[in-house]
């Protein structure tokens, strides 16, 4: 490993110049090498820690808006009240928490249906998270249809 003496950056190639600002590259003592390694790991730990956290909270709010809605239509069903235009909201309760837990199915599958050829198209982080985010609306979009029409209709 060999870090530049003008940028401070870090790279495996074995050229003696810097990608990023052209200065000179030096070999890393074991020692920085040592501790350069360290202190990615602890990062990546890092990193990973907040998406899990992350994963978590976004998987709670998925269960709760699901019982929410589900407990709904339950109650709908249950005073008598059913009538079948609700069972689309089911069918989006469904297809919005797949959307919300894994997005990267549900572009595949919407991808799969298409008639364009998307071969060689992948999905940026801003298009999944749009797709979570998606899920989501979706979600509380039925839970409020299903809280009107039992509370209202």
């Amino acid at each position: 490993m060999k870090r530049c003496r003008e940028c401070g950056e870090v790279t495996t190639s074995s050229g003696n110049v810097c990608l990023s600002c052209g200065g000179k590259l030096h070999e890393m003592s074991m020692e920085e090498k040592k501790s350069y390694i360290q202190k990615e790991d602890e990062q990546r730990e890092v990193i990973v820690k907040k998406q899990s956290r992350k994963r978590t909270i976004e998987l709670t709010i998925c269960a709760l808006l699901t019982l929410i809605g589900l407990g709904l239509f339950v109650t709908i069903i249950v005073q008598g009240r059913f009538e079948f235009f609700l069972l689309v909201f089911v069918v989006l309760i469904v297809i919005s928490v797949l959307q919300a837990i894994n997005p990267d199915f549900m572009w595949d599958i919407e991808h799969s249906l298409s008639f364009i050829a998307y071969d060689n198209l992948t999905p940026t982080d801003f298009h999944m998270r749009m797709y979570k985010l998606r899920g989501f609306v979706f979600l509380a979009l039925a839970d409020i249809i299903f809280a009107v029409y039992l509370f209202v209709g």
